[in-house]
């Protein structure tokens, strides 16, 4: 029986555990799909960068790594690397791949996504049953055919240079290509926002991030409309003009972890996110199987606090306003914003971090159907 590999990588300084305040959208996705029958489905989780695995007590050198790893994306490789090695330790022909990641985790399993439309899955490799047999504790051998797939051929910036590799990748382990099926992600983001460093690491992945491999049938994105910091401009795909339903990517009301979640359970902007990405990835053929708790647990609400993140943490930013609306150009469509932005426009106020007022963003203020509530 085919089954749903699901790879599952989280935010920036993100590891899920005991607190449900500090739950992300992915973690909690991942909570509702990681106890199905493994002869059905199989997920791994995979930290944020600048997280570490719940419990343990990092040294300092760790801690100083976390922090770099938080400021500037270093170490994104290895969470690459580490993803593909899950799925090579799991996977079995027929099998098909569902990838989500909020944030830098987006970015994770975009990449990821586009290693294995290269490389593919080698046949013959030992395979878990569970991920609790893991621990984190990545196969070498696997391991090493992970990062030489990322590292050597995914990475590699010349076009041409690129599907070489691969070819030859393919050739010398007798893979073939594997797109996902399905790729959902919460507003991904390259890099943080401190000056001099931003895209240190990030870069060698950025040349094509922004295509989804053609083969993948699913593409989903949330998108943050309030977010605020100018160096979390958001990754967005090259829409697909000859399939427009392949690629959805759809704006949503609130800053970057009111879409992505991280502020807490019963959030009404993160359910709303959440409740729209459940529907598409159970809305496909092979559908992913969630424990219908998660959906039953959401209450989204249109008129949700908002918070504003350049108030917030330790790392400086620069103010900065999203283009929400993009107008028509060669194969660019205007991207669709959600059916539960219009009723917060009506609202005569809404709950924006420590105040109530109208809901007017910067980013929609030229926007064909909301210009007019504006001044």
């Amino acid at each position: 029986m085919a089954r749903n590999i699901c790879i599952f990588s989280d935010g920036t300084g993100q590891a899920g555990g005991d607190n449900p305040i500090d739950w992300t959208n992915v973690y909690r996705l991942y909570k509702a799909t990681r106890d199905a029958d493994p002869a059905r489905q199989i997920c791994f989780y995979d930290p944020g960068l600048g997280a570490h695995p719940d419990g343990e007590k990092p040294g300092l050198v760790r801690r100083a790594l976390n922090i770099l790893s938080q400021a500037t994306g270093y170490g994104i490789t290895t969470n690459i690397v580490d993803c593909y090695t899950a799925l090579l330790l799991s996977y079995e022909p027929g099998d098909q791949v569902f990838l989500f990641g909020f944030s830098r985790g987006a970015y994770t399993v975009r990449s990821l996504g586009g290693a294995i439309g290269l490389c593919g899955v080698p046949p013959g490799l030992p395979k878990l049953a569970r991920w609790s047999e893991l621990e984190r504790s990545l196969a070498h051998e696997v391991r090493a055919i992970a990062e030489e797939a990322v590292t050597r051929v995914y990475q590699e910036r010349d076009e041409t240079k690129r599907h070489e590799a691969a070819a030859a990748f393919r050739r010398r382990y007798g893979s073939q290509e594997l797109p996902p099926t399905f790729v959902g992600v919460w507003d991904t983001v390259r890099a943080l926002g401190v000056k001099g460093l931003n895209g240190f690491t990030l870069g060698r992945h950025s040349f094509n991030n922004n295509r989804l491999n053609k083969g993948v049938p699913h593409g989903r994105q949330a998108l943050a409309i309030d977010e605020n910091r100018k160096t979390f401009a958001p990754e967005l795909w090259e829409e697909d003009a000859a399939n427009p339903d392949r690629i959805k990517q759809v704006w949503f009301a609130g800053v970057h972890t009111d879409v992505g979640g991280g502020y807490g359970l019963k959030m009404g902007l993160s359910d709303i996110t959440l409740d729209w990405m459940l529907t598409e990835a159970t809305a496909i053929p092979q559908p992913l199987i969630v424990d219908p708790a998660l959906p039953a647990s959401l209450a989204p609400d249109p008129l949700g606090k908002q918070h504003d993140q350049l108030k917030s943490g330790w790392i400086p930013f620069t103010p900065g306003t999203r283009e929400a609306f993009i107008p028509p150009r060669r194969s660019q469509a205007g991207r669709p914003v959600f059916g539960t932005v219009p009723p917060r426009f009506k609202a005569p106020a809404v709950p924006i971090l420590d105040e109530t007022r109208p809901y007017r963003p910067k980013a929609l203020e030229g926007h064909p159907d909301y210009g007019h509530h504006y001044p």
